[in-house]
This record gives structure tokens, C-alpha cells and sequence, in this order.
């Protein structure tokens, strides 16, 4: 097709797609018409029915059903009511009463009165305290501190007798309980006494407010806590056998959270509580030390002991210290036996209740309450502020310090500080790799981590300094 001018084959190209332009456009797809079928020869018209009325019977079948209908003889159909006889209210719960007895229970039951009440969640049923977090009034938050600090001055919490023991009761698998956590949530529990009692209120650590209010995402896990969770029991069995000899029909028992009725701010989760015949009941608090697992307990490797007066004994400028004794605080105990285990050795110290340390420490600890975590719990004032907290409560907290003022402080004065929070310790703590690092020591959750990072770790600060920024780059 090419010619001299070689445009032959270009004007073919052009007839051909005219062509097929002009087929595309004169042809239908299959959906732009009705549907249709190729008709059988023998058929000049069909007729189309609606589907309701056509017989999708198959040829075999319908011979088959003519073949059957004509052998048989023809029968009057007849119909047949069948009578039962219509239960009484009486059969009805006779019949309830039986199907109670199963080891399952029917979900009929779950309509039917008085049946319907074993269905009814057991917590919904018991009486509760009020969960802290219900506090929340979202009107408030981002609001000024005025009228945050007025609202928070109206709230009054209470918890009976009653209420506690059911809580108790029913928080009895600790850490794998939802309700655990609930009622954690806002309360300054045993563990954290020694951090509360110690922050400053008007400037409290913010990660100590938030692992108070917000206890469940606050935890984490690693292999120190593993060691402990897993070695708990092994711990509490070695300890029964250690001081079984001296009590007559002793048992430890599982506990839940308990909750102070005089101060239900506080709440305490001891490891077991004890119970014989001839002491009564006290506290068991087990610590699990992963960092000396093998090793012989001692006041070197231990830094919660002491020497003192020739003995072994838990340090009273400790944060157990403080944690054992709101545990006999707020579960109204006399004894906390204070257990340290390793797999090769035991420590146990009988630890009385000191009632003025416990008081001292209970002013300290609803000083915070009041300035720093109902304010939290409320209105979100450390998650949602945007002004300066350092100045934030100054001015308007200061009357509400003026009652503790007089109380003695069972912190030393010159008692080392630590991180950005210039706190002193508690929790878990990680040490910056610089030597000459000012600050040293950071709480986790100060420096937003969970566990300790692999390989060497700097601070915000030491992170921007020439020689350690130099190791960085070098790396990648």
C-alpha cells in the first residue's frame, strides 16, 4: 500500500479507525439492552412470564412427579388441627425452676422474672464506690485554673465499709482484674507514697500525675518484672515455710485494692495477707529483686536494707518503707512482713505500724490530692494545658498549703533530687552515658520510654553536644 509518498499506509490507518468508530458507535453492549436469548428454530414467538409464575421444575422431574401422582389412587385432602394444651403461669415457672438446675444456663431465663436477676453482671449488682475517672467534666477542660480549683473544691469522694470490701472482693486477681485498674485510677496508691510525699504540689512531676491518674496505660513490662510476677509465689511459699514454725494455723491468702474509708483517696494491693490463730491478720509485702536473682542478700547489693544497730533492716528513707506503712494504714493493720527473695537466700523483717509516720505522710500525700490530681482528674489540667505550669498554682494553691504547714516533713531536707522534675527517685530510672552529665539520672516516664533502650543512651541535653552528636552521625 505505500506509495511514492509513503502516505498510503497512513490513509488506510485513517479509513480503518473511521471504521471502527462508526461500529462502536452503532453497536450495544449486552446491558444496554434488554435481555434476550438466541430463540430455538422450531419457535416463531416467546412469550415471557414474570418469574413468579415459571415452573423451574426440570423436564426429568416433572415426569417423574406426572408418573407418581397418576399411579396413585386420589385422596380428599383432609387437615388436622393438633390441640396442645396452653401452659398455666404455674407450668411456666415449674418449667423455669428445672432449667435453672442445668449446669448452663438458657438464655430464656435472661426475659423471665425473678430469673432474669442471676443474668445481671455480679459488678453492676454489688455496691461500688464511684470510679475517680467519673470526675471528668468535659464543660472544664481548657478552662481557666479559677474555675477548675473551685469545681475541685466541691468534689467530695467517700467510700463505706461495705463498698471497700466488696472492691476488694472482687479486684482479688490484681493486675489481670479491669476493675484493678479502675478504681487505681486517681488514687495515690502504697507504691507511689514516697513520690507523692516528696514532689513539690505547686510543681508537681507531671509522669507522677499521669501514672496516678492513668495507671493502665502508664504500665509496662520487662524482664525485671517478669522475674518478679513469675517468682512471686516461689517467694510467698518459701517465706510460709520460713515463719510457719512460729504461728499456729497460718494461711496467706490473695487480696485485692483496698480503698481507706477515713481517706479514700489512698488505696494499698499488698502481695497477701496473712492470717493465723494466735496473731491475727498482717500484711505480706515480697519484692523479687531481679538485679541480685543469684546472688546473697546484703546491704551492698540490696539498696532498700541497712545496717542498723547490727541488723539487717529496710531503710526508713525508702520508698518500701513508705509503701508498707500505707499498707497498714489504709487496710487497718498492725504487721507488714517485709519478704526479699532470691533463688539462693530469704530475708524477712516484721515491720510495725508507725501511726504519726503514717499521718505525716498522709497530709503530704492529700496536699497533692487536692492541688495536683483532682485537678487532672476533672478538667485533664497536665494533658491539655497550654500556659506555664511552673507559675500555674502559686497563687491560687498557697491557702490551701496553710494546713500542713506545721507538720513535720518525714523527707530529709538534703535528700538527693534527680531528672528534669528535680524529683527524688522513685520508679524506674535510666542513667545518661555521659560521665559529665549535670542532670544523670531521668525517670522513665520524664524522658517518655517504657524500658531501657539497647546500647548506650543520652539525654535531651548531652544529645546536642558536639562530641556525642559527631558518635551519631559516625554510626549511620
Amino acid at each position: 500500500m505505500a506509495g511514492l509518498g509513503e502516505a498510503c499506509t497512513h490513509i488506510a490507518a485513517l479509513l480503518f479507525s473511521i471504521m471502527a468508530a462508526v461500529e462502536v458507535r452503532d453497536s450495544k453492549s449486552v446491558t444496554e439492552s434488554k435481555c434476550w436469548w438466541i430463540q430455538p428454530t422450531a419457535t416463531k414467538a416467546i412469550n415471557y412470564k414474570e418469574i413468579s409464575e415459571i415452573d423451574f421444575t426440570s423436564k426429568k422431574s416433572a415426569a417423574r412427579k406426572v408418573t407418581s401422582t397418576s399411579e396413585m389412587p386420589e385422596k380428599t385432602p383432609t387437615t388436622r388441627k393438633a390441640s396442645f394444651p396452653k401452659a398455666s403461669y404455674s407450668d411456666l415457672m415449674s418449667f423455669c425452676e428445672k432449667a435453672q438446675r442445668l449446669q448452663k444456663k438458657p438464655g430464656l431465663l435472661s426475659v423471665i422474672d425473678p430469673f432474669a436477676d442471676e443474668f445481671i453482671p455480679k459488678a453492676d449488682k454489688l455496691d461500688l464506690p464511684e470510679q475517680l475517672t467519673k470526675l471528668r467534666d468535659p464543660d472544664l477542660i481548657g478552662n481557666d485554673t479559677t474555675t477548675v480549683l473551685l469545681k475541685c473544691s466541691e468534689v467530695t469522694i467517700t467510700c463505706t465499709a461495705e463498698q471497700a470490701a466488696n472492691v476488694e472482693m472482687e479486684t482479688r486477681q490484681q493486675s489481670k482484674s479491669g476493675l484493678w485498674f479502675r478504681f487505681r485510677a486517681g488514687r495515690i496508691t502504697a507504691s507511689k507514697m514516697k513520690a507523692a510525699c516528696v514532689t513539690n504540689p505547686l510543681k508537681p512531676s507531671e509522669s507522677l500525675v499521669k501514672s496516678i491518674c492513668y495507671p493502665e496505660s502508664s504500665r509496662f513490662e520487662n524482664i525485671a518484672t517478669k522475674w518478679g510476677l513469675s517468682n512471686e509465689n516461689r517467694a510467698r511459699d518459701q517465706f510460709v515455710k520460713h515463719v510457719s514454725h512460729e504461728h499456729e494455723g497460718m494461711c496467706i491468702s490473695d487480696c485485692g485494692f483496698f480503698i481507706s474509708t477515713d481517706r479514700p483517696f489512698l488505696g494499698a494491693s499488698p502481695d497477701g495477707i496473712l492470717t493465723c490463730a494466735c496473731c491475727g491478720s498482717a500484711c505480706v509485702e515480697v519484692k523479687c529483686p531481679y538485679t541480685i536473682r543469684d546472688d546473697i542478700i546484703s546491704e551492698s547489693n540490696c539498696t532498700c536494707l541497712e545496717i542498723k544497730e547490727g541488723q539487717l533492716t529496710l531503710n526508713r528513707e525508702h520508698s518500701y518503707f513508705y509503701q508498707v506503712q500505707t499498707q497498714m494504714g489504709v487496710c487497718k493493720m498492725d504487721v507488714t512482713y517485709f519478704v526479699v527473695w532470691t533463688s539462693k537466700d530469704l530475708f524477712v523483717e516484721t515491720i510495725p505500724f508507725d501511726k504519726n509516720f503514717y499521718e505525716n505522710i498522709c497530709m503530704k500525700a492529700d496536699n497533692l490530692f487536692r492541688i495536683a490530681i483532682l485537678p487532672e482528674l476533672v478538667a485533664k489540667v497536665y494533658t491539655t494545658l497550654v500556659v506555664d505550669k511552673n507559675d500555674l498554682y502559686q497563687s491560687l494553691c498557697t491557702p490551701l498549703l496553710k494546713s500542713s504547714e506545721n507538720i513535720q516533713s518525714p523527707v530529709k531536707s538534703d535528700e538527693k533530687l534527680y531528672c528534669v522534675c528535680n524529683q527524688v527517685e522513685f520508679g524506674k530510672m535510666i542513667g545518661c552515658d555521659n560521665d559529665d552529665c549535670e542532670i544523670e539520672w531521668f525517670h522513665y516516664g520524664c524522658v517518655n520510654i517504657e524500658s531501657a533502650p539497647a546500647g548506650k543512651w543520652f539525654c535531651h541535653v548531652c544529645r546536642k553536644l558536639p562530641q556525642f552528636k559527631r558518635r551519631r552521625l559516625a554510626r549511620h
